[in-house]
């Protein structure tokens, strides 16, 4: 795959190893996995092409080589055709057909094979839902977040190798792309420590030596009482503190006073 534990530091967001339940990819980092939201992550990825396809006036669009009939409610299309320039700035060239339906000819080609028919029921959602409480912009905004939606990796689709680390370095050159267009986090990390204390790890957690380790298995394990005769040359007072409080944190029991 070209990713080896050597180059792992040079790739924020790791490299893919494994994709599991056809949703999550679980990455390598140099110092922990990253576990990303396919459908969530490439959602953003969609949304900010767009958006910058948009402010650059470069949308590609496709004509549909069968134009496809939506069939509404009459104030549905009333209100569709009222954002005919801004869908139209999207990419969606919409138009009225008849009373209650539409005709929709071209979409952004990033699109490609999605369901019309779902798509310009939901901006008509989105359209009266934000009507009263969104500016113009942050409608023709909200609309390129559902555009985004339906134009992203669902989840319960596979994905190769390639095509996992493909999404893992757009995300890492891409704005924004910790949060899909919902605010959600697309990706979460654990690092090694975090997965160590998980598995309650306590040598690498605490950095203490196997012999120190032993004392407070003995603890853990409630074979004896705290024993003020560990504080001596097997383990200082700060180890001791330290040690006590992380049991008191662990298993809920009360700090031992010395």
């Amino acid at each position: 795959t070209g990713y080896d534990s050597a180059s792992l530091g040079d790739f924020p967001l790791g490299a893919a190893r494994t994709q599991i339940h056809e949703t999550y990819i679980v990455a390598q980092t140099e110092d922990g996995i990253i576990i990303v939201d396919q459908h969530a992550a490439h959602e953003r990825l969609v949304y900010e092409e767009i958006k910058s396809d948009i402010e650059k006036k470069t949308v590609n669009r496709q004509c549909l080589l069968l134009p496809e009939i939506v069939n509404l409610e009459e104030w549905q299309v009333e209100k569709l055709c009222e954002q005919s320039d801004e869908l139209k700035t999207a990419g969606l060239l919409i138009e009225p057909f008849g009373k209650s339906s539409v005709i929709v000819r071209e979409i952004p080609a990033i699109l490609k094979d999605i369901n019309i028919q779902i798509l310009v029921e939901e901006i008509v959602d989105d359209l009266v839902e934000n009507e009263t409480v969104l500016s113009i912009k942050d409608r023709i905004t909200d609309i390129y977040s559902t555009v985004a939606c339906h134009g992203s990796v669902r989840a319960g689709r596979r994905l190769n190798h390639e095509e996992m680390n493909s999404l893992l370095r757009k995300m890492e050159s891409t704005p924004h792309s910790g949060q899909c267009n919902h605010g959600r986090p697309t990706y979460i990390e654990l690092k090694l420590k975090d997965i160590e204390k998980l598995f309650v790890r306590l040598k690498t957690i605490l950095n203490i030596t196997e012999k120190k380790l032993f004392y407070l298995r003995r603890v853990i394990d409630k074979q004896k009482p705290w024993e003020p005769i560990i504080v001596s040359d097997n383990i200082t007072w700060s180890e001791f503190s330290r040690l006590n409080l992380f049991l008191h944190e662990l298993e809920g029991v009360e700090p031992i006073v010395s």
